[in-house]
C-alpha cells in the first residue's frame, strides 16, 4: 500500500530553501523527497532546510536519501539544516548520527556512512 507524503518547497526570510515533509517516507514514496531537494540544488542555494518535524515514519529509503542530501550539500559547501521529528530522530539514532547546532548533521558520521566506511 503506498502512503502518502507531502512535500512543500518554499524560501523563508533569510533566503533558506525549506522543503517541509509530512506523513511517511518509504520505498514507495522517497522519490518526492528526493526530486524536491534535487530541485532545490540550484546555483545561488542558500542553507537548505528538510523539516521532516511531520513525519510519522520513515525506513531506510528515507535516511538513504538524507545521506546523499548531506553529501551533496557537503561538496557544494551549502549548510543542510534538519528538523527532525522523533521518528526520524530514532532513525537517525539508531545509525549513529547526531545533529549538531542549528540541525546541522554531524559530518564525520554522515560522510562515513554517505561513502560506505564504517564509524
Amino acid at each position: 500500500m503506498r502512503h502518502p507524503l507531502l512535500v512543500e518547497v518554499s524560501q523563508d526570510s533569510e533566503g533558506a530553501t525549506v522543503i517541509t515533509c509530512g506523513g511517511e517516507i518509504d520505498f514507495h514514496n522517497v522519490g518526492d523527497l528526493n526530486e524536491a531537494i534535487n530541485r532545490s540544488m540550484t546555483t545561488d542555494l542558500k542553507p537548505l532546510r528538510l523539516d521532516l518535524s511531520g513525519v510519522g515514519f520513515m525506513e531506510s529509503s528515507g535516511l538513504a536519501c538524507l545521506l546523499e542530501a548531506s553529501a551533496t550539500c557537503r561538496r557544494r559547501g551549502v549548510v543542510l539544516q534538519l528538523v527532525p521529528s522523533q521518528a526520524v530522530s530514532r532513525i537517525l539514532d539508531l545509525v549513529g548520527i547526531t545533529l549538531g547546532a542549528g540541525g546541522t548533521m554531524e559530518p564525520a558520521a554522515a560522510g562515513q556512512l554517505a561513502e560506505g566506511g564504517s564509524g
